[in-house]
């Protein structure tokens, strides 16, 4: 069997925390929840999780893969967790699987595991992976690292895991009763509209990052963005029309009267 550590710590993101561990549990994984304190911990949300043990109990217990949830706080508090440092360096040092998502990416690259990775993480963080290759794409895999954004790529990330973990099979299988929809195939409608609202995101980030206008999901930011993607997306549009319009055909001259018949009439002297 397949085990997988999700540590928790104060500020977590819950869809990321719990959405993670419940798909991971109808795949078979057996996912053990640790939190960095004793007790209960309080998501961002204020949605108190009583994991199954503490961090101070799991280290060198063999785990095929650590997944850390995002949050601000959460991020923070796993960032400066020395026990949750340890683990990701000796699960990556074993070529074993280490997941991020949303804002937790920040925490690999601290340690180390990620430089020259090519990674994702939520449009705010970012300018923290310096030593990375950053995607926009919304889960990326790199060898034995896999990130995600954050809350609303929570269920593709955590199938993206137990494809890793039991193969594309059993995906299929979970997913029979999850009804989750799945961005795989992008010349679908529902591919192109994801990919579409991700164009838009990634201009909204660069535009924050040009002007400093509060976050990239500001509305300043957002409906630029939307400007440029259209106006970049009619474009291509408007050459293919013109170029696929048949051309007109020429209009043909009129042709010349004949002469009248009958018998030509004399010149007057």
């Amino acid at each position: 069997m397949k085990r997988v550590l999700v540590p928790l710590a104060p500020g977590f993101e819950e869809i990321e925390a719990l959405g993670v561990v419940d798909i991971l549990r109808r795949a078979g994984a057996e996912v053990t929840v640790a939190g960095t304190v004793t007790g209960p911990v309080e998501g961002r949300c204020g949605i108190r999780v009583v994991p199954d043990t503490t961090m101070d109990e799991v280290k060198g217990s063999g785990f095929d893969m650590v997944v850390l949830p995002g949050g601000a706080l959460g991020t923070e508090n796993l960032k400066k967790d020395q026990r949750v440092r340890d683990i990701v360096e000796e699960l990556n040092e074993a070529q074993k699987l280490v997941a991020a998502i949303c804002a937790a990416p920040v925490v690999l690259s601290a340690v180390g595991v990620s430089k020259g990775r090519l990674v994702t993480s939520h449009p705010t963080v970012r300018g923290a992976l310096t030593g990375e290759r950053v995607s926009a794409e919304r889960v990326v895999v790199d060898g034995n690292i896999v990130t995600s954004q954050g809350p609303g790529t929570a269920i593709e990330f955590a199938f993206k895991l137990v494809e890793m973990l039991f193969g594309p099979e059993k995906v299929e299988e979970v997913n029979r009763g999850v009804l989750a929809r799945i961005w795989n195939n992008s010349n679908s409608k529902e591919g192109q509209d994801m990919n579409i609202h991700e164009e838009i995101s990634r201009i909204a980030y660069e535009l924050y990052e040009k002007s400093g206008r509060v976050d990239g999901r500001d509305k300043e930011n957002w409906h630029e963005a939307e400007r440029i993607v259209k106006s970049r997306r009619q474009a291509p549009e408007k050459t293919a029309s013109v170029a696929a319009a048949p051309a007109k055909a020429p209009v043909a001259a009129a042709p010349a009267k004949a002469p009248a018949r009958g018998r030509p009439k004399k010149a007057r002297v």
